[in-house]
């Protein structure tokens, strides 16, 4: 009966993570979207390196990825005052870590563009990801 009902909890655990990744991408898709598109009219811009570009395009979605992510994505009761600066912190280094990985790999080693950014994306999620759930939206330790 015990590890009937454990199993049941594991089951209920991993459904509510899986759905929770499956926000998380959503709303990293639509965030995703709007750099983009940002990056794109920044880019009309001569002579603007690469990485401040993407420092650009990067910094206006923040807003609405807090918006989604705080309700949407991790359903946090978190107040405003303490989820708002720690989520901005998590973007920041996000920002910083694209920013960074733009210049290594495009500025400096002359790769191409895009699979550098889809590199730095990769780093970027995971960062956001654990930044988010167990720091800007964890409810635990309010």
């Amino acid at each position: 009966m015990l590890c009937a009902r454990l199993d049941r909890m594991d089951r209920q655990v991993v459904y509510r993570n899986a759905t929770q990744l499956v926000r998380f991408g959503a709303v990293g898709v639509l965030s995703t979207l709007i750099y983009f598109a940002l990056f794109g009219v920044v880019s009309l811009i001569d002579g603007l390196p690469t990485w401040l570009r993407g420092a650009l395009a990067y910094g206006p979605s923040i807003i609405a990825n807090y918006a989604l992510q705080r309700t949407f994505t991790f359903r946090s009761q978190r107040s405003h005052t303490k989820a708002g600066p720690r989520h901005l912190a998590v973007q920041l280094g996000g920002m910083a870590i694209n920013s960074g990985l733009l210049w290594l790999l495009v500025d400096w080693w002359r790769l191409a563009y895009w699979p550098s950014q889809f590199g730095a994306f990769v780093v970027m999620t995971a960062w956001s990801y654990l930044g988010q759930r167990y720091w800007a939206f964890h409810d635990a330790d309010d």
